[in-house]
């Protein structure tokens, strides 16, 4: 397997993770992110996720998804994801994916909440609402990075309109 065809996890925006995913998912790229996990799951704190699925071109093989779904269905990896995955975040463009996402979620409900969005931003600021609601505090990093996200959204004139009132 190349490094390039799994997806490619950062924890440094604790307690934020972010994972990337290649134009191209490899069969054999389960492992690691099971391996990534694993190593989350032992430090025994509270996160969310952030799958940022733009990049990826082709819908991972029957393998992958069938590898994926043994993983996540172990249940000891589903009882360390509702312990500890406060929520995960999935970014995809396109409003078609992300409904068919939303109708998989109604066949089978995943450990921890899990939300399709359109942009990082959006990622970004549900899992901060759903950290804050469990008592999670964002560490500096993870705040610079929602910082750095507005700024590249408003930067793209596309930044989350404030709240009406």
């Amino acid at each position: 397997m190349a490094e390039n065809d799994a997806i490619s996890f950062d924890d440094s925006t604790w307690p934020i993770i972010v994972g990337t995913c290649p134009a191209k998912m490899s069969d054999g790229s389960v492992a690691p992110l099971g391996a990534f996990f694993e190593k989350v799951h032992a430090r025994k704190e509270p996160f969310c996720t952030i799958i940022d699925s733009r990049l990826l071109k082709t819908m991972p093989s029957a393998k992958w998804r069938k590898d994926i779904t043994r993983w996540a269905t172990d249940p000891r990896v589903e009882a360390d994801t509702h312990r500890y995955n406060v929520a995960t975040a999935i970014v995809m463009e396109s409003a078609l994916a992300r409904g068919v996402f939303v109708a998989l979620g109604w066949l089978r409900k995943p450990a921890s909440p899990t939300h399709a969005v359109s942009s990082m931003i959006e990622a970004m600021q549900w899992c901060g609402e759903l950290l804050a609601r469990a008592g999670v505090p964002l560490g500096p990093k993870a705040r610079a990075f929602h910082d750095a996200l507005i700024a590249e959204a408003a930067a793209r004139q596309d930044a989350p309109k404030p709240a009406r009132r």
